[in-house]
């Protein structure tokens, strides 16, 4: 899009302004949750996840609040969308009528379907709104829209970036992967992110009779399912991202965390012997040596 725009110029900019407001609400929830798991350990500058948070808080102000910066994506949607020009994928009235029904969301298409339901049906409820605000009631359109409809353009600004992401993660997968053990990778990646995603709006989909309750239940055992079919693969992803076993050395959590504690030498990380193999797991508590 950004190397070729022609005839997509209209995308361009309401596209930088969600993949920047994601970027850095990503890379805040990826700091927070580290800082979590790893302790107190992960503020030494060495580490650099404290960075990460103070970098992830300034990315979410500066160039544009990413709150205040999906009112121009909004406005942009609903512009092209009477222009004709915003497309999102359809999905048939004869999946909606399954997805309804079924008590089983979990496939992967399932999956995928209900996040791309999601913007569509977000796009019709906000030109309602607006309708029944400006159009029916007479209410000035800047009042309407600096307080009276602040969480629907959360909405919708929201759907359409879950939308656009997925979207773009499912072409390469289809398109540009074609090593079979990155495919496979890739696809349960996917398939764990579309489970949060669902999981994350389960009161939208409910709400909105898009999914029954029977079917809203079973997708927290699946998470955790999908959770355990990528551990084996967490030193390939990670290394996928640029971070080699070579520049994993200062983090004895990914090695033998417990070979590390039971020395004295809290600096000297290559105590903690090699990275730790996910498919093999830790060594075994009964090692673990309390310090006095």
């Amino acid at each position: 899009m950004f190397a070729n725009p022609e005839d997509r110029e209209h995308e361009v900019i309401k596209t930088l302004c969600c993949i920047k407001t994601f970027v850095s609400w990503n890379s805040e929830k990826v700091a927070r949750i580290c800082r979590e798991r790893c302790g107190g350990g992960t503020y030494l500058l060495v580490n650099r996840v404290g960075l990460g948070i103070g970098g992830a808080h300034s990315g979410m102000t500066a160039e544009g609040d990413n709150s205040v910066l999906m009112q121009k994506v909004v406005k942009d949607i609903l512009q092209h969308d009477q222009e004709g020009l915003h497309v999102v994928p359809p999905v048939s009235d004869a999946t909606k009528a399954w997805l309804a029904s079924t008590n089983d969301i979990t496939e992967f298409v399932a999956l995928k379907n209900l996040i791309f339901m999601k913007e569509a049906i977000e796009i019709e409820h906000m030109k309602a709104t607006m309708q029944s605000h400006v159009l029916e009631q007479g209410k000035k359109f800047f009042e309407v829209w600096t307080t009276l409809v602040s969480d629907d353009i959360l909405g919708l600004s929201h759907a359409f970036g879950e939308r656009f992401f997925l979207q773009a993660a499912c072409n390469a997968l289809d398109n540009d992967c074609v090593h079979p053990g990155a495919h496979k990778l890739l696809e349960r990646y996917i398939y764990l992110h579309m489970v949060t995603v669902v999981i994350e709006n389960l009161g939208w989909y409910l709400r909105h009779g898009i999914i029954t309750a029977a079917a809203a239940k079973s997708l927290a055992d699946h998470k955790n399912s999908a959770v355990k079919d990528c551990m084996p693969y967490l030193n390939d992803a990670i290394e996928a991202l640029g971070c080699t076993r070579e520049a994993q050395y200062h983090a004895p959590i990914a090695r033998d965390y417990i070979a590390f504690n039971n020395q004295p030498a809290f600096d000297d990380v290559t105590q903690a012997g090699e990275i730790m193999d996910f498919t093999k797991v830790a060594t075994q508590q009964s090692l673990y040596k309390a310090r006095l």
